[in-house]
């Protein structure tokens, strides 16, 4: 029994410890590469964020600029921590005189 124990410690050795070592190497690679893969995806997504907003700006500007009505809509606020749901009034959002209506999804595209 103890020969069997022996036998089972040196293959392990012989065989689970390289294979151990280069898994270690990859991973350290690997995890070293989230650094550079975590800040070109930043610099990716605050590109396309501003062409955006540069589109939106010029929407803005070509239809006489972003404006708050007078009429109140009644909205339903959820908290997104909480999911609590609350009932709160706020003024129409317009771009030039048209109200960019009531969006409560956002798979719904604004109009305009």
């Amino acid at each position: 029994m103890l020969d069997q124990e022996v036998l089972r410690f040196h293959l392990r050795g012989y065989f689970l410890l390289p294979v151990e070592g280069t898994f270690r190497a990859d991973f350290k690679h690997l995890v070293q590469g989230v650094p550079t893969l975590a800040t070109t995806q930043q610099e990716l997504i605050e590109k396309e964020l501003a062409s955006s907003l540069n589109v939106a700006e010029n929407q803005v500007q070509q239809r006489d600029g972003l404006s708050v009505g007078t009429e109140m809509i009644t909205w339903q606020a959820t908290n997104q921590l909480s999911n609590n749901k609350t009932m709160v009034s706020l003024p129409k959002m317009q771009i030039g005189s048209e109200w960019l209506g009531q969006i409560e999804d956002k798979e719904t595209p604004v109009p305009g």
